[in-house]
């Protein structure tokens, strides 16, 4: 009982800041500072901006469950499917975080994106419900976004906008400002890559977040990464399996502590990885 009081607790805090306790994250971004691996994208990572590069049509499905600081009632599942080609890429995504009997927050996302050669360009919807047990009707909103990156020969950047219709949960109550976050990912030779994160929102701290990526034979990939406010460090690794990659990442708070993922990838079509 002490547990699912303090818990509470901890939610209508995070609701009493107006921000969200559930947000669309990838595989790799707990172990990578919160960077995104744009040369080579997840359905997740396409659903915050346009990544990739171009490898002809391919399609791809993500499944992850996000075990935050070891506490059952904190657990966020998610699913995404992403169909991309030379032109064109279409995202569609759901996240689920918290326990359905105490509070539960759900976000639905579809994202849509267009190239122009090295550049490319997407707009995104995204529903977001939250749920008080079953005695308490639904509050539900919808915010608007949009992405956009760019690439050259050994650089690729990304630029999201989340929020930018500032919507509140509550008729009257305070407005969740736009977030911006620039992605960086610069690779100085094929084996490996280095990437960067800058998020912005008014009336927080500036976040900022680095890490590494390497890639080693047979389609297995170690990364690691840190990032600020707050300071969590992460690392993971990936390796393909029965037909699937799977993604095993870790990162730690030094309060609230371990946090760990889970995740599985079905890729299809286009020029696969060849390590």
């Amino acid at each position: 009982m002490i547990r699912r009081i303090c818990i509470a607790v901890l939610v209508l805090a995070v609701v009493s800041q107006s921000t969200r306790a559930v947000d669309f994250t990838s595989p790799m971004t707990p172990g990578l500072g919160g960077c995104l691996p744009l040369s080579e994208p997840s359905a997740f990572d396409l659903l915050m901006v346009p990544c990739g590069r171009r490898s002809g049509s391919r399609f791809a499905v993500d499944l992850f469950n996000y075990d935050r600081y070891q506490l059952s009632e904190f657990e966020q599942y998610g699913a995404a499917g992403a169909i991309y080609g030379d032109k064109y890429a279409l995202a569609i995504g759901v996240t689920q975080f918290g326990w359905s009997e105490l509070y539960q927050e759900t976000a639905e996302r579809i994202a849509i994106g267009r190239r122009f050669g090295q550049f490319a360009v997407s707009l995104d919807g995204t529903v977001n419900s939250i749920e008080f047990g079953d005695n308490y009707s639904s509050l539900h909103s919808f915010s608007l976004g949009a992405g956009s990156y760019f690439e050259m020969k050994s650089v690729s950047l990304g630029i999201g906008v989340d929020q930018i219709n500032s919507p509140g949960p509550i008729e009257g109550s305070p407005e969740l400002p736009p977030k911006f976050t620039v992605y960086f990912e610069a690779w100085p030779q094929k084996s490996y890559s280095i990437l960067a994160r800058a998020t912005r929102q008014s009336g927080q701290k500036t976040q900022y977040g680095a890490g590494q990526l390497v890639k080693l034979p047979y389609s297995v990939r170690l990364y690691w990464g840190i990032s600020t406010e707050p300071l969590i460090y992460g690392a993971g690794l990936e390796f393909f399996a029965y037909k699937a990659f799977i993604t095993c990442t870790a990162s730690y708070h030094p309060v609230l502590g371990l946090s760990r993922m889970i995740a599985i990838s079905f890729r299809a079509g286009g020029k696969q990885r060849n390590d």
